[in-house]
This record gives C-alpha cells, structure tokens and sequence, in this order.
C-alpha cells in the first residue's frame, strides 16, 4: 500500500449507535487536552505558560512546532524544546538568549487515572563528536510504553545548521537520543517522555523507524503488526544521519497508514540520508476518535497558511507535526520551521515567526488527533 494521494485523508470514523454520554465519558482514555502556547522573550532562554492542573504521573507533552523572528539565526538562539515542569505549567527552553523571541507551540495531554502506568520525562545530553547518547530511566514494559520527541537544545552555533533530532526506547531501561551529525565542540539536550500505558487499555505498541536513503527521496517501513486506526500516533523526531546536505535533503515528513509508515524528502544528496521515528499506540477501547493527516502550504516569503479538514472538537484534538519538506536548498531553517495548531474546528494553521528568504513554498505536515 503506498502513501494515500488525497489530502486530507481521514481514519476510523465511529459507526454504530452513539453510547449513552455518561458511559461515554467513563470509558475515555483521555481526560483532558489542552493547547499551549509558550514564548521565549528575546533576553531569555526560558519562558512559561500556566494550563489549568493536570496530574503530571498521567501526563505527555506534545510539541507541535517552534518558530522565532531570525531567519540567520543559529541552532543555540532558536532550536526549543517542550517541557510540563509542574501541574500547572509549562516551560520551554532554548541554549542562548537572541535578539528575537522564540515561540513554542504544543499541547498537554491528560490520561485518565486508570490508563496510564507509569511517565517519565527527561532529557539526553549528546556530546561533542557524538551522534546519538543513552539515557537511562526506570524499568518500563516495553510492550505498552512510547516515547515521545519533546524537542532540542543545542549550543551550536554555526550558519548552516538544521538542529535536528529525535529518541528512541531502546530497552525497558534506555532511551536513545540522536542528532545531526556530531560537530566538534557542540552539544545536543534531546527531550523526551516516556508513557507505559495500562495492560488493560493498551491493544498494541509499535515504534517505526523510516530510512530515506542518500540518493532516494522516500523510505517505508513495514510495521510487524497492524495497528487499528484510528490510534495514537507520537512523533519521535526527524534527522539526517550525517552532517553533510542541505535543507532540501535534510527536511522530511511522515505519514503513517496502519500497516506501515513512509517518509519523504524534496532533495537527495550522496552523503545524507534522513531517519523518521514514529511510536504508535492502539487502544482497546476509549481511545482515538478520529485521526485527518493533511498539508499547510506556506508560500515564498509568507508567514502562515491553512488546511481545512473535517470538523473535530478542538478541546479534544491535538494536531502533530508531522515534518516539512520543500525545494528551498539553502539554510533557510526558518522557512521549515512553523508552529501548528488548531484555529478553529476545520481549520490547521502552520505559523512562521517572520517571512524567509525562500525561494519555492514549503509544505508543513500534519496529523490532527481527535480523541475520544
């Protein structure tokens, strides 16, 4: 089955007899979901968002994009990431303090009580010279747990850097962090969170991993068990597997169809593949409503577009991002990064922080989650 060419696509919508809502309610995987919204001021490298009280032990952070106001500007002033440091707050980080703001984008969802096992959050800290590092966490079972990319701080500073990065769950005690390449002098903190979800909820885990090899534009991976959807999908990052390439090779997205997952990419390059990880739950019940996947084309030198898909209820519905591809070839970081999010029922919107210097549209993808 190949990559499906409607845009955009919508999976597993409910048949049957609508439950009685009290039952409804009962049965739900998700308590509650709420988006967020956290700025950088420009003299920081911190910033928070208050959201009303979640239990943090149930909760998973969603990154759904970062985007700042300096389209030059290096991977240590605008590279973020996601973090629920409290009940009641949210914090985003990036390595240095900029001239411009940066804005991160997200959601936080709540699990009920009896969904969830165990969450732990944290960060890997990749080296100098290094391209991927361990983490060691507490015991999970691997068979109900995902991790989730929660973004990267780096203190690189060079022009023509793309500072991406994603995780994997290795083993019941590991988590693995990979980045870019492994410049000399410069480090990556890789964020994460790892959920273990209850026996009695949880059908099926599978973490994908897609390689787009150097001189191909696309990479599929067969999953080993065919996941009902609709379901949870986490993204767990995008990276080029070398430091070599340009944006148009480096930049990718994904799509997931079930059975298996796909990535693509605009450029090739002789030296740069690029890996996309994907983690998918299925539920047994009570989970995943409805799931759109879809594209926000923002054009040369625009600073947003918008998709429209079926309507979905926005307190229930977190919107992944799914990764970008486009044939601008410089570092023009600026024009691939965006925040996504909901701006109304029917309505996805990719923001950039300024208009880059670009020179084609860029396509940012999307898969909205509606739950139920």
């Amino acid at each position: 089955m190949g990559v499906r060419d409607s845009i955009p696509q919508l999976f597993g919508m409910p048949t049957g007899p609508v439950p009685d809502a009290a039952a409804a309610a009962s049965s739900r995987i998700v308590k509650s979901v709420q988006a967020v919204s956290v700025t950088i001021a420009a003299s920081a490298t911190s910033g928070t968002a208050s959201i009303n009280p979640v239990d943090p032990s149930k909760s998973l952070e969603i990154m759904s994009g970062f985007l700042d106001a300096d389209n030059s500007g290096t991977g240590d002033k605008r590279c973020a990431r996601l973090e629920l440091t409290s009940s009641g707050l949210v914090t985003a980080y990036r390595n240095t303090a900029g001239t411009n703001a940066v804005v991160v984008t997200g959601y936080i969802v709540e699990f009920a009580q009896k969904a969830v096992t165990n969450v732990i959050r944290g960060t890997v800290l990749i080296g100098s010279g290094l391209n991927n590092a361990d983490q060691a966490i507490s015991s999970v079972d691997t068979s109900r747990a995902v991790a989730a990319y929660t973004g990267i701080t780096t203190t690189e500073t060079g022009g023509a850097t793309f500072n991406l990065g994603a995780v994997e769950l290795t083993s019941a005690t590991n988590v693995r962090a990979y980045r870019q390449n492994g410049g000399t002098g410069t480090t990556y903190t890789v964020g994460f969170t790892v959920v273990e979800f209850a026996a009695s909820v949880a059908q099926s885990v599978e973490a994908t991993s897609v390689t787009i090899s150097g001189t191909n534009t696309r990479g599929v991976d067969d999953l080993s068990t065919y996941v009902e959807t609709p379901c949870l999908v986490v993204t767990q990052g995008i990276c080029p597997d070398s430091g070599g390439g340009n944006a148009k090779s480096c930049f990718a997205y994904m799509h997931f169809e079930g059975d298996r997952a796909s990535a693509e990419r605009v450029g090739t390059n002789s030296i740069t593949g690029t890996v996309g990880r994907l983690g998918i739950v299925g539920f047994k019940a009570g989970g995943v409503k409805s799931m759109t996947a879809g594209k926000v084309l923002v054009a040369d030198a625009a600073t947003s577009g918008t998709a429209s898909i079926p309507p979905v209820d926005p307190a229930r519905s977190i919107v992944l991002n799914m990764g970008s591809a486009g044939a601008v070839g410089t570092p023009v970081t600026a024009a691939y990064a965006a925040g996504l999010s909901l701006v109304d029922a029917d309505t996805v919107q990719a923001l950039l922080g300024s208009a880059p210097v670009a020179t084609s549209t860029v396509e940012h993808h999307f898969l909205v989650i509606e739950f139920a």
